[in-house]
């Protein structure tokens, strides 16, 4: 995932919307996600948050 839409996600809804469906998207085609651009704790809290609605959850990296 491009890091312009997961810096942006926080602060603009359509952002937040396209890293949604793009993390439901490579889900529902059996895809792995990997975001790029995930620089502070709420940047990480909020896809972690995503990935566990799209029945996925990603390993703690982020320290």
């Amino acid at each position: 995932m491009d890091r312009s839409f997961v810096l942006d996600m926080l602060a603009n809804p359509a952002s937040d919307v396209i890293v949604r469906s793009t993390v439901d998207l490579a889900h529902n085609l059996g895809m792995r996600v990997v975001a790029e651009g995930v620089e502070t704790r709420d940047h990480y809290n909020r896809l972690r948050q995503l990935l566990r609605t799209s029945r996925r959850v990603i390993s703690s990296r982020f320290r």
